[in-house]
């Protein structure tokens, strides 16, 4: 039944008051976590209260059928579930970006996330040049140079500055989509910027990804025309790479492993670390991660969100892409796709960075 709070008001017809609650909820969440917040500090945890009471106000707005109130309280109360037993909020948060884009259209929601992830880039950018805050400065030994310096730009880490240039790129090219010239001279640009950013982080993994969703996006904008072949290989992409993460530090032994996890900068070493039968259960696992990070969505998705839960995206991420191929939706092939390569190596698919572009596009289809 439908709230008697709308459609009260002319300007409903243009932004409904749903759309208003919805990009509240996920725009409190991309501006905390573009400002370099993080889960634990109160300052988060505000935004966070915020964002839960925009997100219930948006569900109370939004007409459901049985079947699709049904799946929203199931899925919701999975993700309860999995945050009880793992303490991963993301679980939950990743559920109720889902679960909330019914009747959301994808290209203002976008574009809201546009302004917002480029106000908070340049603006941690401009600080940290300027010294108005202190960037966070890494010593590491890389490049067969000796001990460098890493710079984070203000951000918790120079790797999570990489990152957040790959999402201010999604964004840009996801609701400009030029065309013809001006793609081509988008995607030198970006490349440009590529390596600016890259001599503050010195992160292989952030430029290599870069460049790979800038080979994406110049693929699917000029080559409209796929044969049976390249579609198979693009539906192919993300259960080889999910696959690979998963098995091939496990099954990979002597110099093969040693060539492949230099490869990787030591992410498959790392996995091999926490991904034990005592850390894969049914509904997530509370584990401290007091060896070294888990630097793969994939590995962090299995064992903080349990078989079920990660099941149930992979599944959707897999679906997705076959509905995106029958559509021939380019723009979201590109964008998708390139968060699916940068998972193998970067866990902000699954944890609480509020980065997994992704999620929007499984709930429009979703409903």
């Amino acid at each position: 039944m439908k709230s008697n709070f709308a459609g009260k008001w002319k300007w409903e017809r243009i932004l409904p008051l749903k759309e208003v609650f919805f990009y509240l909820f996920f725009g409190l969440l991309l501006f905390a976590k573009g400002i370099g917040l993080y889960d634990g500090q109160n300052s988060f945890k505000l935004f966070l209260l915020a964002a839960l009471v925009c997100w219930l106000l948006k569900m109370c707005l939004t007409e459901y059928t049985l079947r699709e109130a049904l799946t929203v309280g199931g899925l919701v109360l999975l993700g309860l579930i999995v945050y009880r037993s793992s303490g991963e909020k993301a679980a939950l948060v990743s559920i109720l970006v889902v679960t909330g884009m019914k009747e959301i259209p994808l290209k203002r929601l976008f574009a809201a996330g546009l302004v917002i992830w480029t106000a908070c880039f340049a603006g941690m950018l401009t600080l940290s040049l300027t010294g108005v805050i202190e960037p966070l400065m890494l010593v590491h030994n890389k490049m067969g140079l000796g001990f460098v310096i890493r710079n984070s730009l203000g951000y918790t880490h120079p790797n999570v500055l990489h990152i957040s240039y790959v999402i201010l790129m999604a964004f840009w090219f996801y609701v400009l989509r030029p065309q013809g010239k001006k793609a081509l001279w988008g995607i030198v640009l970006a490349f440009a910027g590529n390596l600016y950013i890259f001599l503050y982080s010195l992160s292989y993994t952030g430029f290599v990804m870069t460049v790979a969703y800038l080979i994406l996006i110049a693929y699917f904008t000029f080559r409209t025309k796929r044969t049976k072949g390249e579609e198979i290989v693009i539906q192919c992409l993300m259960p080889v790479c999910v696959l690979t993460a998963l098995l091939a530090p496990l099954l990979l032994k002597g110099q093969a492993f040693e060539i492949a996890d230099k490869i990787v900068n030591w992410r498959f070493r790392l996995t091999r670390r926490y991904l034990i039968p005592e850390n894969i259960s049914l509904l997530g696992t509370r584990m401290a991660m007091d060896r070294g990070s888990v630097d793969c969505s994939y590995v962090y998705g299995l064992i903080y969100y349990g078989m079920l839960l990660f099941g149930l995206f992979m599944l959707g991420y897999f679906f997705l892409i076959r509905h995106l191929l029958r559509e021939k939706r380019g723009a979201e092939l590109a964008l998708v796709l390139g968060i699916v390569a940068a998972g193998f190596t970067e866990p902000f698919q699954f944890n609480f960075s509020f980065k997994n572009l992704i999620l929007p596009f499984l709930g429009e289809y979703l409903f």
